[in-house]
């Protein structure tokens, strides 16, 4: 994964959006995944609430990619125009997401319920951020 923004390169921003599709692609292969398991188990309502919880937190972090891909689309075509300025939210939003997704990792791997809370708040502040983000850009 590229390093968060400080470079702030168009290229920088182009492995963004080249790695958005494998983002994609592995969304899609673990959807798959775990409609095979599901289909081949008998799975007890714990299971079940796992399986689905993990098909949430995949669309959201689908969803993060597309954030992503779309701010750096904006940084491309920009860079092309204007010497791109030294925005403020942008590595805030980077370092809220990275956080966000241990948090991720760690409610899975743990089954941690407080945890699970914690991500839909910050999920919450990460959209806020992608909006300011958007903002930044389109009025540069």
């Amino acid at each position: 994964m590229p390093k968060p923004w400080p470079n702030r390169t168009p290229q920088l921003a182009q492995e963004v959006i080249t790695q958005d599709s494998e983002v994609d692609a592995l969304e899609l292969q673990i959807e798959a995944d775990v409609i095979t398991i599901m289909a081949r188990q008998a799975l007890v309502a714990s299971d079940l609430r796992f399986t689905f919880t993990i098909i949430k937190a995949l669309t959201d972090l689908e969803r993060a990619g597309d954030y992503a891909a779309h701010v750096a689309e904006d940084v491309v075509v920009l860079s092309r125009e204007f010497p791109l300025k030294n925005y403020i939210t942008l590595p805030d939003m980077g370092r809220r997401l990275t956080l966000m997704l241990d948090l991720v990792s760690k409610a899975l791997a743990e089954r941690d319920l407080e945890a699970a809370k914690q991500i839909f708040r910050r999920d919450d502040e990460i959209d806020g951020l992608y909006e300011e983000v958007s903002r930044e850009l389109l009025t540069y």
